[in-house]
């Protein structure tokens, strides 16, 4: 008995150490174990997996797709398939799905094992390597400066929030930067003192979140802000040792 005790706890050790996702169904299709990966792809509790419907997770299409393919799953080795899943937290993440049917020793279908992968990391740098490519061939061309920016703000927008997007050029006499996407708007800013300053002053692009963002102004005694962003970055254009503008963008 104890032998058979720490076989059972070995495999489980194994099951929830599995990078991936792991889920297992009866042959009703109904959840009857999921490893520790599935909680962390999904946000919810091995509870909330098990008492729920099965797939309760996904987005409504995948689920019409699953329901219909259910039925002939047993016929089959299985499928792969990219789907979509709402997070616990509201995310929505995207997910390799591996079905497999499980068959026993006789060769009997007796349930299916579902392996899922978030490949958010990996979408995103796919999206972001098309959207560099979009830049830089917009770069080789010759382009108005205002169009090429307002360009550069539509194509970071699939990759961040640029509804705060801001580029300008750098003034060195009056320590000012005037806008390139507002220009008849003349719109030019005081620098001195202010997180854009510093990175000018300093020429290096710089990233903060959070708490993060008013920490480094209190250090680096610079202008308090009266409201702070959750997120702030900002990159100067450097041309021959110079900085000549800085691009910056918050949330």
């Amino acid at each position: 008995v104890q032998t058979i005790k720490n076989s059972d706890l070995q495999h489980r050790v194994i099951f929830d150490s599995a990078p991936d996702g792991i889920v297992i169904l009866d042959t009703n299709g109904k959840v009857i174990d999921c490893n520790f990966g599935e909680t962390l792809i999904t946000g919810y509790t091995r509870e909330e997996i098990l008492t729920n419907s099965t797939g309760f997770y996904l987005l409504k299409k995948y689920k019409e797709y699953f329901r219909k393919r259910f039925p002939y799953l047993h016929e089959k080795e299985g499928l792969d398939i990219e789907v979509e899943i709402k997070h616990k937290d509201g995310q929505i993440v995207p997910v390799w799905c591996k079905v497999r049917t499980i068959r026993d020793v006789s060769g009997r279908y007796s349930g299916i094992v579902i392996y899922n992968r978030n490949i958010a990391n990996r979408k995103r740098a796919e999206k972001t390597q098309q959207v560099m490519l979009r830049i830089a061939s917009a770069a080789s061309r010759v382009m108005d400066d205002l169009d090429f920016f307002k360009l550069l703000k539509t194509e970071l927008n699939q990759l961040i929030d640029t509804s705060n997007f801001f580029v300008g050029l750098y003034e060195e006499e009056t320590k000012t930067l005037t806008s390139l996407i507002k220009k008849d708007d003349n719109f030019i800013i005081p620098i001195e003192g202010t997180i854009v300053g510093y990175i000018i002053q300093f020429q290096q692009s710089l990233l903060l979140k959070g708490d993060e963002i008013g920490k480094f102004i209190e250090l680096n005694e610079l202008k308090k802000i009266e409201k702070i962003s959750k997120c702030w970055l900002g990159a100067p254009f450097v041309l021959d040792g110079q900085v000549v503008g800085v691009l910056a963008v918050h949330n």
